[in-house]
């Protein structure tokens, strides 16, 4: 069970272990709203028959933006390989590129490009941690 309050710096980890029972996000709170009644915001979000929601691109790179805040470039690039745009999945290069980076997630360079540039601007504020 989590402390009751809000929580403007907590880890994804954290975040992620959360019940959806305990506590409620923004965009939960932004799906209840636009559902006619409770009883269909459940039935699209909580019950068992829930769909998966769908892994969609803004939602991957929004990840990929979140880990890259969370870790900062040094710890990010441990854990990731940055495939260059030229590289085909399933190619030699790329399988060379997995191979030489075991353990480590793709992420295929031009949708790092754009998280690293938000990252950039943003560790130049000075509330940046």
């Amino acid at each position: 069970m989590i402390k009751e309050g809000l929580f403007y710096d907590l880890p994804s980890k954290d975040y992620y272990s959360i019940q959806v029972t305990e506590a409620v996000s923004f965009s939960s709170v932004s799906a209840f709203a636009s559902e006619p009644s409770p009883r269909h915001y459940f039935q699209k979000t909580l019950s068992s028959q829930a769909p998966e929601r769908p892994f969609s691109p803004a939602l991957y790179l929004g990840s990929l933006f979140h880990s890259l805040c969370e870790l900062g470039e040094s710890a990010f690039f441990q854990k990731h390989v940055i495939i260059p745009s030229e590289v085909r999945k399933g190619c030699g290069e790329y399988l060379r590129l997995l191979a030489e980076n075991q353990g480590k997630k793709p992420v295929r360079q031009q949708d790092f490009h754009p998280v690293h540039a938000m990252y950039k601007s943003l560790s130049k504020t000075k509330n940046f941690q």
